[in-house]
């Protein structure tokens, strides 16, 4: 099962614009990572993102960011091209 992408977006959408390339594109690498193999790094790095992102929130998004750590299988590309990515970033899962 898939987060809910509109959701996922608005996540990123809503981090400060003096940060949030720093964490689309961090998020867009943990994912492409998932995606080639690494996923012990890729859940490592993502965990440490996502925790900083619901600090972020005043920590109110605690259960979707765990949903989509579970859910980061087989989505590694929905999710990464489902937040607002320079294209950079966007082109490791569009080439």
């Amino acid at each position: 099962m898939m987060v809910d992408q509109e959701e996922l977006y608005s996540l990123f959408k809503s981090i400060p614009s003096d940060a949030r390339c720093l964490y689309t594109d961090s998020f867009a690498t943990c994912c492409y990572l998932h995606k080639e193999g690494e996923t012990t790094a890729a859940i490592k790095l993502l965990r440490d993102l996502l925790k900083k992102i619901n600090e972020i929130h005043s920590n109110i998004h605690t259960d979707f960011i765990q949903q989509i750590i579970e859910t980061i299988p087989d989505n590694e590309q929905d999710y990464a091209l489902a937040v607002p990515l320079r294209s950079e970033f966007r082109n490791l899962f569009t080439r």
